[in-house]
């Protein structure tokens, strides 16, 4: 996702796709830094996407975000940020990137929009189930 060729490979008009789901996230991997950190793949890889997704008209782009990229003063969001390389920044960065791509006059007569899902942290506690979980929806 850190490239927009290689991206430009899968998302075309003749792929005629229904939808893309971007759910990439920069790597804390050390060897994976130099092509992996979160500038590359949560704000420029969504925004490539993004582009990609609108000149191939692809109906639906879904990112996979985080919840706390809402809250930047929160002590979560500023851990997050500090020890993985400014990840929150990028992410709502991307978000932003995004939005500001598909607010573009003539976008919805296309038929072409995007979704942010915003999930929370993952823990090791047994599942609560659907009801107990939610996202948010951007049209």
């Amino acid at each position: 996702v850190t490239s927009a060729a290689s991206l430009g490979a899968l998302i075309t008009p003749e792929a005629r796709l229904g939808g893309v789901i971007y759910a990439a996230s920069a790597s804390r991997n050390p060897d994976a830094k130099a092509t992996s950190n979160a500038k590359a793949v949560d704000r420029d890889g969504v925004i490539s996407c993004a582009k990609l997704c609108i000149a191939s008209q692809v109906p639906r782009m879904v990112l996979v975000s985080s919840g706390g990229v809402s809250k930047p003063t929160s002590a979560v969001y500023i851990f997050l940020n500090v020890a993985a390389g400014g990840i929150m920044d990028a992410k709502i960065s991307g978000e932003n990137g995004m939005r500001s791509l598909y607010a573009a006059a003539g976008l919805t007569e296309r038929g072409v929009g995007y979704t942010v899902v915003r999930p929370g942290g993952l823990t090791k506690d047994e599942p609560r189930g659907v009801s107990a979980s939610y996202c948010c929806t951007v049209l």
